[in-house]
């Protein structure tokens, strides 16, 4: 075969591998299933670059909650269009650089044809309405039986960040989240970064939060409620511990404020690599499906964690563990991430270890080690 012959049909084959890789547009039935796969998400994440979400929040109601989603990115191919992601919602109006248009949605993603796309800079506008959760992902919402106060987080791992907003959920297009949230008057807004102001509104108040750092859409949150409040300045970061307020006297933010001084000692050490963010939150919150879970800078944590009476040891050891897991994730995980779920194992495993290693270190549970130990054999 001459060269120049071989030379073609490589070329012939790459091109058919390259039609074959790019994705026929989906079929928008009510019985699409609720999931993107790796395929799919890789091709996305070749089209999209630069991603900024500005997002505004109404949640002043109790049976639904109201919003603005407006995502600015770069498009390198509209291709046959374009997927963004978001879960049982209503639309109530669609634009597309500046155009309306009309909705394609099919309950699981919206479907944006490519002829209203371009090459480069694109931006497109959600006004939406979705259900609160009640099965604990989401932006879940409790109504504590005691006192009738109404408290919201979110819990977005692995694909339950488009129940809250219209986006692109996939850990590889990470992005910076600029947000407006209107609430009750009362109430404290929590996300990765802290509030630039707070003003009346029309039946509440509205949080305005600035531009975050860039990170995946499974670990931007936000927590919003009447939610009770200890604060600790004495360290290098600020930080905060929040818990509904039936709750607050069994709370004991003494040892959370000093597991947490102790973790960012042994991990900027470690590291040897300045903690990513500007402030450390930590929520005790009601219904919590996990043990904890590692949003940027605003971990949540299960209310198994508080003790009625004196914690023991043992609890007292667990809690430590939990609280180093989840900041050893700000750095690996959050910091730098997986490109898609298959790597999840690594995510936690690596954060385990880093807990244990930390805990054994540099705390006052020097048996860790030997623990760690048992549990692996």
């Amino acid at each position: 075969m001459k060269i120049h012959t071989f030379v073609k049909l490589l070329i012939l084959c790459l091109w058919v591998s390259a039609c074959a890789t790019a994705p026929k547009p989906p079929v928008m039935t009510k019985d699409q299933p609720p999931k993107i796969t790796e395929s799919e998400a890789t091709w996305r994440a070749k089209q999209v670059q630069n991603v900024k979400y500005n997002l505004e929040f109404n949640l002043l109601d109790s049976k639904s909650f109201a919003g603005t989603s407006t995502i600015t990115f770069k498009l390198t191919d509209p291709g046959n269009g374009l997927r963004i992601d978001y879960h049982d919602g209503a639309i109530s109006n669609l634009m597309v650089n500046g155009k309306t248009v009309k909705p394609k949605y099919n309950s699981h993603f919206l479907w944006i044809e490519a002829s209203h796309l371009t090459e480069g800079a694109n931006t497109v506008v959600v006004d939406f309405e979705s259900p609160y959760s009640k099965e604990g992902n989401g932006l879940h919402q409790f109504r504590d039986p005691e006192d009738k106060r109404r408290y919201l987080f979110t819990d977005l791992e692995p694909f339950d960040a488009n129940r809250v907003f219209p986006m692109f959920d996939q850990p590889d297009l990470k992005a910076t989240y600029t947000m407006k949230v209107t609430v009750p008057k009362t109430w404290k807004v929590i996300t990765s970064v802290r509030e630039s102001k707070v003003e009346d509104a029309d039946g509440g108040k509205t949080w305005t939060f600035p531009e975050s750092q860039k990170f995946s859409t499974y670990i931007w949150s936000l927590h919003a409620g009447d939610y009770h409040m200890w604060e600790d300045n004495s360290g290098k970061y600020p930080l905060r511990l929040f818990a509904r307020k039936s709750l607050k006297k069994y709370v004991k933010p003494k040892d959370w404020f000093k597991f947490t001084h102790d973790g960012f000692k042994f991990f900027n050490e470690y590291f040897a690599y300045e903690y990513p963010y500007k402030k450390y939150d930590q929520l005790l919150v009601p219904e919590f499906n996990a043990g904890a879970m590692e949003n940027v800078a605003a971990v949540t944590f299960t209310e198994r964690f508080v003790s009625r009476g004196v914690k023991s040891e043992r609890e007292r050891m667990s809690l430590n563990n939990v609280i180093l897991h989840e900041m050893a994730h700000m750095w690996f995980g959050n910091l730098v991430t997986m490109k898609w779920w298959n790597d999840l194992w690594l995510n936690e495993s690596f954060a385990t270890y880093m807990a244990s290693l930390g805990q054994a270190g540099n705390s006052e549970f020097k048996t860790e080690e030997i623990q760690f130990g048992v549990r692996i054999y």
